[in-house]
């Protein structure tokens, strides 16, 4: 799930390194994971992950690990908090990555 959340922040300009810069950290304040099936050593597989909407100061992203036949091996979400890298306080509105992140996302950059 790592992985792929670390590809999909990349992508919509919520990357470690965009967090870094605005002294801004996002901690996992919550995680779900459904176990479907083993995956086994060696086996192929891929890993999808998608922000969910919110309104709030928060990201919720959803995860899904598929075999080659498509069959899930395991699911999941995250939702992550906002704080201040220095201060460690909570933010309680959306930093302005998440805010340009939303803005690209209303105009169809994501589809």
């Amino acid at each position: 799930f790592e992985e792929a959340s670390a590809e999909l922040g990349m992508k919509c300009g919520l990357s470690y390194k965009a967090f870094y810069e605005a002294h801004i950290q996002s901690p996992i304040v919550q995680m779900h994971v459904d176990y479907h099936s083993p995956l086994v050593l060696g086996e192929e597989f891929t890993v999808e992950a998608a922000y969910i909407w919110s309104e709030g100061a928060r990201l919720h992203t959803e995860f899904g690990t598929y075999r080659a036949d498509g069959s899930a091996a395991a699911t999941g979400y995250t939702v992550q908090m906002f704080m201040d890298a220095v201060t460690k306080e909570p933010l309680l509105t959306s930093p302005p990555i998440l805010e340009k992140c939303r803005e690209r996302w209303r105009a169809g950059d994501f589809k």
